[in-house]
């Protein structure tokens, strides 16, 4: 084993029978520490997946093959970077940074032009991103060690995600919600309690039985269009 910060590995699983598919290591493609977070498939099969520490958006092709997708200097920057990401039946992704908040588009048949969606809001937390149509998004933003947002933020476009307005906002309490699915027009969210694990495997508590629970979904109020 690689270690904490050393692994970046993806593996594929056949939903049906949960047999292992494949596996792709991504660590040798950027050096430094890794942290893969957020997954999205496009419609030809490629997965393209966000590295947190690393300050990277790999590509995985239906064949098996990895690449640095995309990089940029708005990437970086200290704590947990680039998270959930989504990709666009227009022909793009959208990709969230938790350390700030900002959202990312980036062409997939040009990744070099990578720009920042133009916001009236800011979204510091960020970690799930879900599309709940063209022009119409979700981001479930947590907390980071300074700020605490703990909400659900629906946006809207007119402009193809040059810029953007947030039209609906739910307040989501102390629960560390991390990405959120739509649902025949139901909002639903994931909670795992992954930041009580974090805080206790850093802290080297060792016994982490209580907080091996299992992840649940539950629907949420906030009114998508």
């Amino acid at each position: 084993m690689a270690g904490p910060k050393r692994s970046a590995d993806v593996a594929v699983y056949d939903l049906s029978t949960g047999a292992a598919i494949s596996h792709v290591d991504l660590a040798g493609l950027v050096p430094g520490p890794h942290l893969l977070n957020g997954v999205a498939v496009d419609a030809g099969g490629s997965a393209y997946v966000s590295d947190s520490l690393a300050a990277a958006i790999y590509r995985i092709t239906a064949d098996g093959k990895g690449s640095v997708f995309a990089r940029d200097d708005r990437f970086a920057g200290p704590g947990i970077g680039l998270n959930g990401l989504v990709v666009h039946p227009r022909g793009f992704l959208l990709v969230v940074k938790k350390s700030d908040g900002a959202i990312f588009k980036v062409p997939l048949a040009e990744p070099g032009r990578v720009s920042q969606v133009k916001v009236d809001g800011a979204f510091v937390g960020g970690d799930g991103l879900t599309l709940a149509g063209d022009n119409d998004l979700v981001v479930v933003a947590n907390a980071t060690p300074d700020v605490t947002t703990n909400a659900a933020f629906a946006l809207t476009t007119d402009d193809d995600w040059t810029s953007a307005k947030v039209y609906d906002v739910l307040p989501l309490a102390d629960d560390y919600l991390t990405t959120a699915v739509v649902r025949d027009g139901t909002l639903f969210v994931v909670s795992t309690h992954l930041d009580a694990l974090v805080r206790a495997a850093a802290a080297g508590d060792g016994d982490l039985d209580d907080l091996r629970a299992e992840a649940t979904l539950r629907p949420i109020g906030l009114v998508v269009r």
